[in-house]
């Protein structure tokens, strides 16, 4: 992953280099990440991260709601991003096209981020 990449991904989730490949977890995501390969462009980073969060998760739930989407558009990471929800769906889309692998699901949030930001923007979710 490129320093952009990383500095991003550090702020809604962690990543994780195993001897299969690479596997990025969004804080808050309800699915399950693929497993890309060992060095991962920043398109594909943006991709993964849309998937995880705006096509199911908590941003997709935020979105459907009209609040505010998680993680907070817009997402760079050098000349890729997410400009607006429908841009994020459209990517998480063409990354489910793929048929990457994917890792093992489960919850993320080692430092409660997301329900953070569910207090900033006034929602409650259960």
């Amino acid at each position: 992953m490129t320093e952009k990449a990383m500095q991003l991904i550090s702020t809604i989730g962690d990543w994780y280099v195993t001897e299969n490949g690479t596997y990025i977890r969004v804080f808050g995501a309800t699915k399950a990440p693929h497993l890309l390969p060992k060095l991962i462009p920043e398109k594909l980073a943006i991709q993964e991260v849309a998937y995880q969060t705006l096509l199911r998760g908590v941003g997709a739930s935020l979105a459907r709601d009209k609040k505010a989407p998680w993680p907070a558009l817009p997402l760079y990471i050098g000349y890729y991003g997410l400009g607006n929800v429908k841009a994020a769906r459209e990517e998480g889309e063409a990354l489910a096209s793929y048929h990457f692998g994917e890792e093992r699901f489960r919850r993320h949030d080692p430092h409660s981020v997301t329900p953070l930001f569910n207090m900033q923007v006034h929602v409650a979710l259960s």
